[in-house]
């Protein structure tokens, strides 16, 4: 860097300038429009709103009934299943893969539509209403 320590020089700053200019264009518009739109949305959740009138300020309301409704309770609760699930096994064979593709390069491919095969039938046994698990509890309530 500079001479001494913690201190820049004139064309280190100057670089760092260029480079802070250079970013700021892309930095604004994540600015506007992922920022904003988190606000909006935190702004709007807690609001009675349609494209018709104006929002009505509600506090948790919004909240309360989404978490007393029965149907996503259960939608809820399968995507924790299907996580709980698929997650380990697709971990563990995406290592099992990555393991021998080093050793046979053309396995890689068939292993991946074997695995999504394996997966949509895993998710079929497991998830359909004449499943194994979810027999009473899909989307229907509890």
């Amino acid at each position: 860097m500079g001479k001494g320590k913690g201190k820049m020089s004139i064309r280190h700053k100057r670089q760092a300038l260029y480079g802070s200019l250079y970013i700021l264009p892309s930095f604004a518009v994540i600015m506007v429009f992922n920022v904003l739109a988190i606000f909006l949305t935190a702004y709007f959740s807690l609001t009675s709103y349609d494209v018709y009138n104006s929002p009505k300020f509600i506090g948790i309301n919004n909240y309360i009934n989404l978490f007393q409704n029965k149907t996503f309770k259960a939608a809820m609760v399968n995507t924790v299943k299907d996580v709980i699930i698929t997650v380990p096994i697709q971990t563990i064979i995406a290592l099992v893969i990555a393991a021998f593709s080093a050793f046979i390069p053309s396995v890689t491919s068939a292993a991946a539509l074997f695995l999504a095969i394996f997966l949509a039938l895993l998710r079929q046994f497991f998830f359909l209403s004449r499943g194994l698990v979810f027999s009473r509890h899909i989307i229907r309530g509890c």
